[in-house]
């Protein structure tokens, strides 16, 4: 079975002019400038994607993703393993001189309004013409994290139209407009959901990840509220939240893939069809249909069940595993003891040991 948690794809032509530092590409108009490299990566980037094969698919989806990419990082230490990081505001070297490696470099967006703002700004009547054209206002009326810039709305990525009112029901969407990457912060908007909301998307195999722990530095011992809500970040580790977890699985029959790196230190793989989270109501009682490998959350200990049991934490935790476990899950009679990927790292996930990473996505 091939595991949906790979690969990206993204072509297109672009113009370099000679140098090194200080260089600039000119890509679908857009001009970025080589700032620095270095031979040290930087901190978590708004996204990012792994797999990449070429400096232009990096330029193509800073573009893709306009609102939130000032500049972005391409890193060609590993050619089958090439990350693009992009970047909201542009992160300084950490080197302490430019040009010592060619692994991580940095392209920053030249601004090319600079030149005519300042010939407008030297011709008065210009001036005037020009904010009487383009309604002045200080509201932004913009949905969705959207961006007024005087004229229309900037959307983010998974959302569309005047106001940014259209977004994607999941991922999958996405994939489906041609989108790309592993790892993408966009928008969507379940059917029946009041509100669209941001999720971590890989539009390469249209998963919608509604848990990741890529560090271990978030803790997951947390109240009934937090698990209500979600918590940490989505460019690190993360519960994305019960209710949105809800939204998402009345709408359609999903797999849910868990993705766990053991202490054979590989990934292994373990899926869940028919996957759905019940409203607060019922307390977010999960069902599901395991069909793929360990099945964790199915183990042969029927106390130990997953299946049919409400969502637990530390305050509202009927059976005291929550406490014991130090962590929000949805916790049978005898707890879990392997079926938990919420739980204190590292944990076992029925034949799974040591795991010290996991990923939770939803696909169908």
């Amino acid at each position: 079975m091939m595991n949906p948690f790979y690969g990206i794809a993204l072509f297109g032509l672009a113009l370099f002019v000679a140098g090194v530092y200080g260089q600039t590409m000119t890509f679908r108009n857009q001009t970025f400038v080589l700032k620095w490299r270095c031979n040290l990566p930087v901190a978590e980037s708004s996204y990012w994607i792994i797999g990449g094969t070429s400096l232009i698919s990096c330029a193509a989806k800073c573009l893709e993703n306009d609102t939130l990419c000032a500049s972005f990082i391409w890193d060609k230490s590993v050619l089958t393993n090439t990350i693009c990081a992009l970047h909201q505001n542009s992160p300084a070297s950490m080197c302490q001189f430019s040009n010592i490696s060619t692994t991580y470099s940095l392209y920053e967006k030249i601004d090319t309004t600079t030149t005519a703002m300042s010939t407008t700004q030297s011709s008065p009547s210009t001036t005037v013409t020009a904010t009487q054209d383009i309604p002045v206002t200080t509201a932004n009326p913009c949905f969705n994290s959207g961006m007024w810039n005087g004229a229309n709305c900037n959307c983010p990525t998974g959302c569309s139209g005047t106001f940014c009112g259209n977004c994607y029901t999941d991922c999958t969407d996405g994939t489906n407009d041609g989108l790309t990457g592993t790892a993408v912060i966009a928008y969507i908007q379940p059917v029946g959901s009041p509100a669209a909301f941001p999720v971590l998307c890989n539009f390469d195999n249209a998963i919608t990840y509604i848990q990741y722990r890529r560090h271990g530095n978030i803790s997951f011992n947390r109240d009934w509220q937090s698990y209500v809500e979600g918590f940490g970040d989505l460019k690190g580790d993360f519960w994305l939240g019960n209710k949105y977890i809800h939204l998402i699985t009345t709408q359609k029959a999903y797999i849910c893939g868990v993705r766990l790196f053991d202490d054979t230190y590989a990934w292994r793989f373990d899926g869940y069809s028919d996957f759905k989270v019940d409203s607060e109501v019922n307390s977010f009682t999960l069902t599901y249909t395991p069909f793929y490998v360990d099945s964790g959350m199915s183990p042969a200990d029927s106390t130990k069940d997953s299946q049919n049991q409400p969502f637990s934490t530390h305050d509202q935790d009927p059976r005291g595993c929550a406490t014991s476990e130090q962590a929000g899950w949805w916790y049978n009679t005898g707890c879990t003891t392997g079926a938990n990927a919420n739980g204190q790292l590292p944990f076992d996930w029925s034949t799974i040991t040591g795991v010290t990473k996991t990923g939770m996505g939803l696909y169908y």
